[in-house]
């Protein structure tokens, strides 16, 4: 109840959505619960958003496009939060998120002659070789730097020796500074960019690397194999974990946001991001579901940069089935299938409007683990040979291609898709399954880039290392030689520390870089041996920046003696795994190690660090929390050591108390009424009714736990463990049921108790040829035949190309007839048809794939019904398989049929037996004999009973005793044990009880009557109470109680002594001021004994009474000098303010308490004041008399308004006018009110124009000021108001 004002709110935002009818189920894809994909119009405020529609922002995933990650909480339903989502005219488009599935086959056997998709002896490839005649990638002919992005969800491993040349690094950014250097929006990208844990720790991927080395493996260099490219730059986007769509989207962001940057900034800076490859996606996805990401594909076209997507590894129809991304209508989306040597598809989705052309994918050779190579076949591994073509056509020899590249981005990637496009092999295969009914040709592309290209462009500066002589106007391209020799380099292939002395000098270096290292010492770092070591992550930093990163693995660098932070991360986010570091001097000293788990900084899942001290270096470490017990104030970094033992509770009183502690800690606590210290009274709570069958005899508290036992006799059951069938002649009968719940089944007259009977028919025909028809199999059996369920091993023994869909079936009937079914060109001569292949057999059965193969026929609404001999005929119906010949191997399973064996009758077999069945087939322990009484079953309750005249309970009819006799007892009650009538009989006790009869022995002599008032507040449920004495044992209780605000009195007969009173509220806020003005008060003989209302969870008191006890303070008014004992009934009411003079004067108050106050009997003493206050003695100049409105004091302004009835605003309930009347205006286009409406208003229409809310030249009121405004304006020009 008191939740109520804190729902209130949510409740209010969430009702929207509960309320919102919604049923569609086009959203039905795996996604996140609760997340939604969300693309704003620009300049909307996301954060504000999702406060207005109450729901939570998660994250921005691209700002470019405005695309951002909300969440929802609580029991809101999907679909009707993205039918609001997407009504909203805010939002360009709304989804899931939904999850993304990696497709990926394990790499094996290396052996770089397999790389047929570069050569092929049947020219099956992509002419690789013809190509790298022209070029091998890597710049285009302007020199800048062509990159590839690779999107994966567990990265790749980009340090393989047949990649590591290629991999693309921003050098822009400083590595592990914590700074966005390049001001790019991502902090420390140097790697690439990782979207799940936003920084640049890449996975080690084999997927990734396969498709990696696809794209650009490098050549020439006498290892593994070659990519596409020789030379490019391949960018790496680890998606993360999760791989859920919002992952997608965040990691496209990263090649999006680098490729606008190198736009914008001619070259300056960003990445010249030409193709990006997706290895990944939702198989059976529809598009039109995906609309956020779908058009992501257009924003990313517009900065120039074309996305390769491998479609399903499935034979499948994209076009129907769907598939994301490949199914994305966007023009740079590139949808590729996987072709194998011999140009085939043979695994992969198809689609005429969908999938663009093939590209090889099957069994081809590529990079694996950290050297290796081996072969592996999917679409991921056909989609990146298209995105490395890509490449290869910018870096074709064109001036003018790699001036577009730049000036007009989207164009050249327009042009470059054609050159792909047009340039392919054209294979029947894929004729009709692909928009370009062909492979991928690279040679044809590139010819077709050069043949569009335009020589006049390039660089004429003979002095230039790439001088063009044909070129006609010079592009701005020209490149010179560094110091280093390279053509456009920047010096950095000859840089490096020139200083024999340094430890790491390089011989090679003829140019000083300063990065030379004297003084310093060999440091080997090992990082591994967890479960998960490709999601580590580790840097070794100094105060001037990263000095050495990597992943793990062990490595040896020249490292100067001094103070470092060892960073850890994890790309997963679930920690090291066991993994560990440990750093080791030259010799062989450990001078650090640990794992990120136990990281002294960070969170020890994502990301951690330890400081290091390396060499001879003072860092400094110690105790830097005051707080502890060694706190060192000379310490500048914490080393994780301080100690906070001597920080306890140091109240000799409490419980808990702490004798070495030197520093409170707020941890005193105090034993509760169970003696536990801190506790809170649950060890001794329980039920404490001896009646009830979870009675706990050593609980002292009641907690309103009590339970009785149910019919089953389960303690606090409800019933439901002994209900069934109690029907011995059901088929469901239970003898252990005591409770019929109505669930019995009865035998069947046919089948009895076999729910459906399964009849299974095996049929084997071998080497069945065209049109021939098999050995009929006969059974016998009796049912209705509801389904018939096919399992079926095939296989031809030619290649004439059958299929398992040829196989015709004929079924014969107990009546004679006969159906058929299946077959592709055959038909029955005798049978009623039911439908061909097409129709009975599903759409794999097509195939000539030999294997196994299943189906399930409905045929419960044709009614085959019988009992007799019934068939099944096998016959190959392919017509033109005469020649040839297909392998059967069927068992068809009849789904309804039984045998005599099959059907079965439980029940009593006993022929000696009063429920003997004739019709029971197997006995189910239902036998059952007559009792005494003539029952069946019975237990002999039916004639039992009383049979003693004697007896208060005699029963007559009765013929076996059962012992249930009983007697009268002294208070005259059947079978009592005297305690309705047992009291205390004494009229001297205070208790005494005159209905009593039998004396119990409970009568207290000089006892008092205490009496117990209780005022409830809001929550009278929450309020209990126990009164015990000296022993513990509780006198009397209360609570809890019903009615609030409601004041509750007993009297309570108690002996002399002193007692105990514990007043309760569950819910921890007492009864007294926050919710109600409860109180508690104890009196005896009129004198208040103790009083409150005022605490949290329990208040406790201590009173005594009988002769001795008393007030024993001479101040109070009730002093009694015969007690001896304090009993808390003191009394101060004869103290009080003694001065007439006071408001608060008290003329009964002998002793002035200082509480005289006089204030409050000042006030107005004007009769005739409208605050005239007749309790005032004594006028303070506060009157006040009525305004004109009735209001006392007031200004007038209650009732003030425009008086005038032909104005627009006439108030009628106006009595004084203010002067605000206001009349209709005629003429609403002079806007600046000079009499004529003229140029001078257009411009003010002008100035305002675009207001979307409160527009001073909305002249149609339609809220915002718009072309309509400016059609009405000009229509209306010239006129005069």
């Amino acid at each position: 109840m008191k939740q109520f004002l804190q729902n209130a709110l949510s409740l209010c935002l969430s009702a929207l959505f509960l309320t919102a009818g919604y049923s569609a189920s086009a959203q039905s894809e795996p996604h996140i619960e609760g997340e939604f994909i969300v693309m704003f119009h620009k300049g909307e405020n996301a954060k504000a958003f999702a406060s207005e529609m109450g729901i939570v922002w998660d994250q921005q995933l691209s700002s470019l496009s405005h695309i951002h990650l909300f969440r929802s909480e609580g029991n809101l339903d999907d679909e009707r939060v993205l039918r609001v989502l997407s009504a909203d005219k805010r939002v360009e488009a709304a989804q899931f998120n939904h999850t993304v599935e990696r497709r990926e086959t394990v790499p094996n056997d290396p052996g770089f002659a397999q790389q047929w998709h570069h050569v092929e002896a049947g020219d099956h490839d992509i002419d690789s070789d013809l190509a790298w005649d022209i070029t091998t990638g890597g710049s285009t002919a302007s020199g800048d730097r062509i990159v590839v992005a690779v999107l994966e969800g567990g990265g790749s491993n980009y340090n393989h020796v047949d990649l590591i040349d290629n991999h693309w690094t921003n050098d822009a950014e400083i590595p592990g500074n914590g700074i966005d250097d390049d001001g790019n929006g991502f902090v420390d990208d140097f790697n690439g960019w990782n979207a799940g844990s936003n920084n640049d720790a890449i996975g080690a991927g084999g997927h990734g690397t396969s498709v990696s080395g696809m794209i650009g493996a490098v050549g020439n260099n006498g290892n593994g194999g070659a990519g596409v490219n020789w030379d490019v730059e391949i960018m790496q986007v680890d998606m993360g974990g999760g791989l859920t769509e919002s992952n997608v989207i965040a990691a496209y962001n990263y090649p999006y946001t680098m490729r606008d940057l190198y736009n914008n900034s001619n070259g300056a800076s960003g990445a010249l991001v030409v193709a990006t490859n997706a290895s990944w996606g939702i198989d059976g996805a529809n598009p039109a579901n995906y609309p956020v990401w779908c058009a992501y594909y257009d924003d990313l076209g517009a900065v120039g940069i074309l996305n390769c997507g491998a479609t399903a590894n499935n034979n499948v129809n994209i076009d129907v089935v769907g598939d994301m991304p490949t199914g994305c209508g966007s023009d740079y989306m590139v949808g590729v299938t996987a072709t194998n040597s011999s140009d085939v598809r043979t695994f992969s989705g198809y689609g005429a409007t969908t999938i663009d052309l093939g590209a090889p994918g099957e069994s081809v050779y590529l990079a694996s683990g950290s050297s290796g190579y081996g072969n592996t076949s999917g679409t991921s591994f056909a989609s990146p040979c298209v995105a490395g073509a890509i490449a290869m056509v910018y870096s074709a020899p064109c001036a003018d291609l790699a001036s577009s590249a730049l000036v007009t981005p989207q164009a050249a990637a327009d042009a470059v898709l054609g050159f792909i496009l047009d340039g392919v092999d054209v294979v029947d295969n894929l004729v009709g399954e692909t928009v370009t009914g062909g492979r991928l040709n690279v040679r044809n592309a590139l010819d077709l880039a050069i043949g569009a290209c335009n020589p006049d462009l390039g660089c004429t500066d003979p002095e230039a290392c790439n001088y063009s002589p044909v070129a006609i106007t010079d592009n701005g391209t020209c490149q010179y030689f560094d110091d280093c020799g390279v053509c456009g380099g920047s010096n950095s292939s000859c840089s490096g520390c020139t200083d024999p002395e340094a430890c790491n000098y390089d011989a090679e270096a003829t140019i000083e870089d300063g990065t030379c290292i004297l003084g310093g010492q060999s440091l080997t770092i090992a990082v591994g041996g967890g479960t998960w070591d490709g999601e580590i992550g580790w840097a070794l930093e100094s105060n001037d920046g990263i000095v050495v990163q990597g992943n793990a693995g062990s490595s040896t660098e020249c490292v100067a003696p001094g103070c470092y932070t060892f960073s850890m991360t994890d790309s997963y986010g679930d920690g090291w795994n066991g993994a560990t570091y440990t750093l080791t001097d030259a010799d062989g000293n450990i001078v650090a190690s640990g794992d990120l788990d136990s990281a002294q900084n960070g969170d020890g899942s994502t990301q951690g660090s330890d400081l290091v001290q390396f060499g001879d270096a003072d860092c400094g470490l110690g105790c830097t929390d005051p707080a502890a017990c060694n706190y060192d104030e000379g310490a500048a970094f914490d080393n994780g050591t301080c100690n906070f033992d001597c920080i306890g509770c140091t109240d000799p009183e409490a419980c808990n108390y702490d004798a070495d502690a030197t520093s409170d800690d707020g941890s005193c606590a105090v034993n509760d009424d169970c003696g536990i210290c801190g506790g809170d009274n649950s060890s001794c709570a329980g039920c404490t009714d001896s009646e009830a069958c979870n009675y706990d005899s050593n609980a002292i508290l009641e907690d309103g736990s009590c339970l009785q036992n149910d019919d089953c006799g389960v303690c606090g059951g409800d019933n439901s463990s002994c209900v069934g069938c109690t029907d011995p002649e059901a088929c469901n009968y239970d003898s252990t049921a005591i409770l019929d719940d109505g669930s019995c089944v009865m035998p069947d007259p046919v089948e009895g108790c076999t729910d459906v009977c399964d009849f299974p028919v095996n049929v084997v025909e071998s080497g069945l040829t065209g049109g021939a028809s098999g050995t009929a199999v006969s059974i016998v059996a009796a049912g209705t035949l509801q389904t018939i369920d096919v399992s079926m091993n095939w296989a031809q023994s030619d290649g004439t190309g059958a299929w398992p869909a040829d196989m015709l079936v004929e079924l014969g009937l107990p009546d004679g007839n006969c159906v058929a079914f299946g077959g592709y060109d055959v038909t029955s001569q005798t049978c009623t048809d039911l439908g061909n292949y097409a129709i009975v057999w599903p759409d794999d059965w097509a195939a000539s794939v030999a294997g196994t193969y299943s189906a399930s026929i409905d045929v419960s609404a044709s009614a085959f019904a019988g009992e007799g001999s019934w068939s099944l005929t096998v016959i190959n119906g392919w017509s033109s398989a005469v020649a040839g010949a297909s392998n059967y191997d069927v068992t068809f399973t009849l789904n309804g049929l039984c045998t005599s064996e099959d059907i079965v009758i439980p029940g009593c077999t006993d022929v000696d037996a009063c429920n003997y069945n004739a019709n029971a087939t197997e006995d189910n322990g239902s036998c059952l004999s007559l009792d005494e009484c003539g029952v069946c079953g019975g237990d002999n309750s039916s004639c039992g009973g009383c049979t003693d005249p004697a007896a208060c309970n005699y029963d007559a009819n009765a013929v076996i005793d059962d012992n249930s006799c009983l007697s009268l007892d002294e208070c005259g009650v059947c079978g009592g044990d005297n305690s309705t009538c047992g009291g205390c009989t004494d009229p001297m006790a205070c208790n005494y009880d005159a209905n009593a009869v039998i004396d119990d022995g409970s009568c207290i002599m000089e006892g008092q009557n205490l009496v117990v008032s209780i005022l409830t507040d809001n929550y009278p449920g929450e309020t209990t109470w126990t009164l015990t004495d000296l022993d513990g044992a509780v006198v009397a209780s209360g609570g809890p109680y019903s009615d609030a605000g409601t004041s509750f009195e007993e009297s309570i007969c108690v002996g002399e002594g002193c007692y105990t009173f514990a007043i309760n509220d569950s819910f921890g806020d007492g009864i007294c001021c926050a919710y109600g003005e409860g109180a508690y008060t104890l009196s005896s003989d009129g004198a208040v004994l103790a009083e409150g209302g005022e605490f949290e969870s329990q208040d406790v008191v201590e009173i005594c009474l009988g002769s001795g006890f008393g007030c024993t303070d001479p101040a109070a008014c009730n002093y009694d000098p015969e007690a001896t004992t304090e009993n808390g009934s003191c009394n101060y009411d004869c103290n009080g303010c003694t001065d007439a003079m006071a408001c608060n004067y008290d003329s009964f108050a002998t002793e002035d308490d200082g509480s005289c106050e006089y204030t409050s009997c000042v006030g107005c003493t004007d009769s005739s004041a409208c605050n005239y206050n007749p309790a005032a003695t004594m006028d303070d100049g506060s009157c006040l008399q009525l305004d004109a409105c009735g209001v006392c004091g007031g200004d007038d302004s209650t009732c003030s308004g425009c008086t005038d009835p032909e104005a627009e605003n006439y108030d009628p309930n106006a009595v004084v006018d203010d002067g605000s009347c206001s009349y209709p205006n005629d003429c609403p286009e002079d806007l600046n009110a000079d009499g004529q409406i003229s140029v001078a208003d257009i411009l003010l229409l002008l100035s305002d124009f675009g207001c979307s809310s409160d527009c001073d030249a909305d002249l149609n009121d339609d809220g915002a000021t718009n072309v309509n405004d400016i059609l009405q304006i000009l229509a209306a020009f010239g006129q005069e108001c």
